[in-house]
């Protein structure tokens, strides 16, 4: 039998774009950087990475927002940072210093 998209699949594609879920798997990132003694981290994964995010906060779609206020809420600084050159270069930046 072919190799089909099953519920697990869709399981973990609606996972992947919920919120919380979101959350949980950032702070499990950060918890390994700090481990490594590191104090920030950074990804484009999870839609950090969108052109969508090339504009002001209060435009920026509900569950980034979401992920932004839960992390700051926690404590940490959170921000999406946009980096010009030949083309741009959008992610999240989290510290905790």
């Amino acid at each position: 039998m072919t190799n089909l998209f099953s519920a697990e699949d869709a399981k973990q594609l609606s996972k992947s774009n919920d919120p919380d879920e979101m959350l949980k798997t950032i702070l499990e990132a950060i918890k390994e950087q700090a481990t490594l003694g590191k104090w920030q981290y950074i990804t484009r994964n999870y839609g950090f990475g969108e052109s969508v995010l090339y504009d002001s906060e209060s435009n920026y779609p509900l569950k980034i927002k979401h992920v932004l206020e839960g992390l700051r809420g926690l404590g940490f600084d959170a921000k999406i940072v946009t980096k010009e050159s030949q083309f741009v270069d959008i992610y999240l930046q989290v510290t905790w210093s």
